[in-house]
């Protein structure tokens, strides 16, 4: 995946990598083999870097809890920062439990390796989002907002940037957020913020309800713009039978009618210099 994305990217844009090692969510604990994830990581790392990604992102859910926690997540990111000579940005999904969760201490600590620039949070907590913000604010250091959905409070909090959803489908209007606030138009950016917000709730209205759980509406709606990809997620279960196609291409026609129409006033900014 990393030499297509890059492959394809041809320098015009960026690449990111997520090179984490191989994990199980469920069979983090004992029997888990730790030293064997930090190796996968470390050594994806290295090809990534060599096959010429911008940067990578690099998880740490595949270490397991044990005392002096904050320590060994430390020594995991330095193991990837002292091996790789590109950026690197930590990632925090959602739902994330303790000890796994971010707290402002660690993060103010792997904040001050060389590589380690930034940050993405998966929330719409503002609370924790503020307070990570707060514990790099001094440092040469980007908070990335991982919920479109809060891109404009989590900008007013001190971040940089969004990596959400919607950027695969609308990010002239969330890049539009980004500019209004910037520009310290902020009615503009309250009413934007809004408008992304709303297409959050725009789904794929299909009467086959499988459909949703076989098909990404996203992936469905680029593939009618043109873009080369399949848009199934996930096998349908066996009880489901065969999708109806037709149903679902309409439903697929009038999501992609209500995005467009919310976007179309966007598609012609141009970005802020």
């Amino acid at each position: 995946m990393i030499d297509v994305a890059i492959s394809e990217a041809k320098d015009e844009i960026y690449v990111i990598p997520g090179t984490s090692g191989v994990f199980l969510d469920e069979k983090i604990g004992p029997g888990h083999d730790e030293g064997r994830y930090i190796r996968e990581t470390v050594e994806l790392s290295v090809y990534a870097e060599k096959q010429g990604a911008t940067g990578i992102v690099v998880l740490p859910l595949g270490l397991v809890p044990s005392e002096n926690f904050a320590d060994k997540v430390y020594d995991f990111y330095k193991k990837v920062n002292d091996a790789v000579g590109i950026p690197i940005v930590i990632y925090q999904p959602p739902g994330v439990k303790p000890p796994h969760a971010m707290t402002p201490s660690l993060l103010h600590r792997l904040a001050g390796l060389e590589r380690v620039i930034g940050m993405k949070y998966s929330t719409s907590d503002m609370q924790s989002f503020g307070l990570l913000c707060d514990a790099t604010k001094d440092q040469e250091f980007t908070m990335i907002s991982g919920h479109e959905g809060a891109f404009l409070p989590s900008l007013v909090l001190g971040a940089g940037a969004v990596i959400g959803g919607g950027c695969n489908t609308h990010p002239e209007l969330i890049r539009a957020i980004f500019d209004a606030f910037m520009k310290l138009d902020l009615e503009t950016a309250r009413r934007r913020q809004f408008e992304v917000s709303r297409l959050l709730g725009v789904r794929l209205r299909a009467p086959d309800p499988y459909a949703e759980k076989a098909v990404n509406p996203a992936k469905l709606y680029l593939m009618n713009k043109g873009v080369g990809i399949k848009p199934y997620q996930r096998p349908v279960p066996p009880e489901a039978g065969k999708l109806d196609i037709d149903a679902l291409q309409r439903a697929a026609q009038d999501m992609e009618r209500e995005i467009d129409e919310a976007v179309a006033p966007y598609r012609t900014l141009r970005p802020a210099r």
